[in-house]
């Protein structure tokens, strides 16, 4: 009688053990599984064409995506040759219902242009970032500044001008230049500086000197912007200009570096959020 009680108590035991194991598979499994859709939390990039080229295949917005996919909702609010002011009038079309998790600001590259239909001149581009950064800072955990890139002059002359324009563009005659897209660069980062958030300077970025531009050949498919063309044109005295196409948009290794800042500035200043798990 002793022994059967004893290999019931065991038999007990056993069907405990293995109960326990089995809830606590359970439970890991649905720690793995991803949240629904509504219940992540949402990225919003807004901006020009810098945000809309940077959704194809190896631009920093298609990587991010990747990056955050089971993590955030990304949402992509951009239009090409889009200014400040388009920003203005778009951007509480992206203010979420509940508190987003980052957000990304990127307009100047239209801005610096010396046009009649896009150029904004730097105060005004100053207000239009500030009245940006008010309406979407309440709205999310995070909010990002991001500079117009460095226009390499040569190659946009003659990369770009012609590629658009048919013909070499010459000084006085083009609409955009390196000087420009400084002082357009050093606005971005004093409303960043003004309004408390961070200001991802890409402008001063590619062309610090220990961080020469990496290969482009990572992604042959890329197309520089809507006129197709894969370059980019490198000028060996300036070896940033690797990070542009034609002068003004990104190569894919631009794409790269941008993907890199955002994700080290997300890192900065989210402790509580695991880019990286």
């Amino acid at each position: 009688k002793h022994l059967v009680s004893s290999r019931s108590q065991m038999k007990l035991v056993v069907l405990l053990v293995i109960t326990r194991i089995t809830l606590t598979r359970q439970t890991i499994l649905r720690g793995t599984q991803w949240p629904a859709e509504d219940q992540l939390p949402s990225v919003v990039f807004l901006g020009d064409e810098l945000t809309s080229y940077g959704q194809q295949e190896g631009g920093w917005c298609n990587l991010l995506a990747s990056k955050l996919l089971g993590k955030a909702t990304v949402q992509n609010k951009d239009k090409a040759e889009a200014n400040s002011d388009w920003g203005v009038s778009n951007v509480g079309s992206v203010v979420p219902v509940q508190r987003g998790l980052v957000a990304t600001i990127w307009f100047g590259a239209s801005d610096e242009a010396n046009h009649f239909m896009l150029g904004k001149p730097v105060d005004t581009f100053k207000a239009n970032l500030a009245h940006i950064v008010e309406t979407l800072a309440p709205k999310f955990e995070l909010v990002l500044l991001i500079t117009p890139p460095p226009v390499h002059d040569a190659s946009y002359a003659t990369v770009f001008w012609k590629n658009h324009y048919g013909f070499v563009g010459k000084a006085g005659q083009v609409s955009r230049s390196l000087a420009a897209s400084e002082l357009y660069a050093d606005a971005t980062c004093a409303v960043a500086q003004a309004k408390g958030i961070p200001c991802v300077d890409i402008w001063h970025r590619m062309q610090e000197s220990n961080h020469l531009a990496r290969s482009h050949n990572e992604a042959p498919g890329y197309k520089c912007d809507a006129s197709n063309l894969h370059g980019p044109v490198v000028d060996p005295t300036t070896p940033w200009s690797n990070y542009l196409c034609d002068g003004l948009h990104l190569s894919p290794a631009g794409n790269q570096l941008v993907y890199e800042e955002i994700v080290l500035a997300i890192r900065r200043n989210l402790l509580h959020f695991n880019i990286d798990r």
